[in-house]
């Protein structure tokens, strides 16, 4: 009788699979739990913070954390400083230190000081206030906006900043790229849940189909002209103003031929 040898073997997980095993576990945890359910596995799983206990936290938790890192870098600016006050003092009184640490102390402070210009800019934090931005939009173009998407903004800074366009002159005002992000983000979620629940049931592979098919950049187009956002977006580009006009003639266009054919028919 042959005798079955045991060997002592590891199954290495790739980069991959360990990657898709966690979304699995978080996908499940949306899917049973809901966003509470997924936040609870995630703070587990040590994804986000411990003190991000709910997503209403989020905020308040961000900027704790950002007031958190502009203390240290202020603590770091005034090591910085002495050390830099020593290196020259102990360079001109011939103590042994030369200009190039000197050079080397100045240089760091110059870092951590560029350091805290971005933190305590209000651009780079994303915390405008109204107040701040109330001239940006105008309160009766903002109400506008609200109007059509449905949803009144506690901070219309976000707002404002969701329809600034890269070309924008407005020095003191961020563009939409880095809320895309996000939004993005919430589009992947959405169109992924509505074909994850699709009965019969689709396939991976057909999900990430017809993900890309719902997912694209022309129909996001015609729901902005079709909604008339397209005349909140603030810019300064004339190829941008041009490419919209262009849009919306071929769309009109394309409505008078469908009407008539609806009339024919």
């Amino acid at each position: 009788m042959p005798v079955c040898k045991q060997t002592n073997t590891k199954r290495m997980l790739s980069d991959k699979t360990v990657a898709d095993i966690v979304e699995a576990i978080l996908g499940a945890s949306v899917v049973d739990g809901g966003f509470v359910g997924v936040l609870t596995a995630a703070r587990s799983m040590g994804i986000v913070g411990d003190k991000w206990t709910s997503w209403s936290e989020f905020g308040r938790v961000w900027r704790e954390a950002m007031v958190a890192r502009k203390n240290g870098v202020r603590l770091l600016d005034n090591m910085c400083q002495s050390v830099a006050a020593t290196a020259a003092a102990e360079a001109s009184g011939g103590a042994g230190a030369d200009q190039e640490s000197v050079l080397e102390a100045e240089l760091n402070r110059a870092d951590v000081i560029y350091s805290q210009s971005v933190l305590d800019g209000e651009g780079w934090l994303g915390l405008g206030t109204d107040q701040q931005y109330a001239n940006v939009l105008g309160a009766n173009r903002a109400e506008e906006i609200e109007n059509i998407i449905g949803y009144r903004f506690k901070n219309r800074a976000l707002l404002a900043e969701a329809v600034t366009h890269c070309s924008t002159t407005d020095l003191h005002a961020n563009s939409y790229q880095r809320l895309e992000f996000l939004g993005d983000a919430v589009l992947d979620y959405f169109i992924t849940r509505r074909y994850y629940d699709y009965q019969p049931e689709l396939r991976p592979h057909r999900i990430t189909l017809v993900k890309h098919v719902a997912c694209c950049n022309d129909l996001f187009a015609l729901i902005v002209v079709c909604q008339g956002l397209h005349r909140y977006v603030r810019h300064s580009s004339a190829m941008l103003a041009t490419s919209v006009r262009d849009y919306q003639l071929r769309l009109d266009y394309a409505r008078q031929i469908w009407i008539q054919s609806q009339n024919q028919g």
